[in-house]
């Protein structure tokens, strides 16, 4: 078994896999003194980190989407989540995170601390919309076709120049100001 084409990563027999040991950790993925974060642009998952003496260092694979699966009591916050959240949040880069916390412990345990960095915290609680920012996944489409509705009132007539201005363009010919709202309708629609 390989792996695809299109995936470039993969160019091995995958039967022959195998974890890397530590030199090559530190060789193919980015190694980083935790002191260090706040001045480096890092940007990815820690996927390891170790303690040397007196430095922690932590290696980051490059970044991507993460979601991490286990059973109850598997010790996947424990684990992973809450020191990502804490190598994350001490990054330069101060990457954004989305966590699913349905019993409020992230929130617990990391929203001062976040607040205190710099991050905007907001909590979506279904079941407790006051308590909540009160997101609405209809309300971008909807106010995108309330918009469209009403495309021909953000064109601004400029007479000292005798033209029409719309969505930033200029435009000296009724018909080319029609096609342009209906190009920017079919967009938005």
């Amino acid at each position: 078994m390989r792996g695809n084409k299109g995936d470039k990563r993969i160019d091995v027999n995958l039967e022959q896999a195998r974890f890397q040991h530590e030199r090559e950790i530190n060789e193919n993925f980015t190694r980083v003194e935790y002191g260090e974060l706040e001045e480096k642009e890092i940007v990815g998952i820690p996927i390891r980190a170790e303690q040397e003496k007196e430095k922690f260092y932590v290696n980051f694979a490059p970044n991507a989407h993460t979601l991490v699966i286990g059973t109850t009591g598997s010790g996947k916050t424990t684990t992973f989540i809450n020191p990502t959240v804490q190598i994350l949040s001490q990054s330069k880069a101060k990457p954004s995170m989305l966590l699913s916390d349905p019993k409020g412990e992230l929130y617990a345990l990391h929203a001062k601390s976040l607040q205190a960095k710099g991050y905007e915290v907001k909590v979506l609680d279904l079941r407790n919309p006051f308590n909540s920012i009160k997101w609405n996944p209809l309300e971008r489409p909807f106010l995108m076709y309330q918009r469209m509705l009403h495309l021909e009132d953000e064109v601004r007539v400029d007479e000292e120049n005798g033209t029409y201005v719309f969505d930033g363009n200029t435009y000296s010919e009724p018909d080319e100001l029609n096609s342009a709202v209906q190009v920017k309708k079919q967009q938005i629609y």
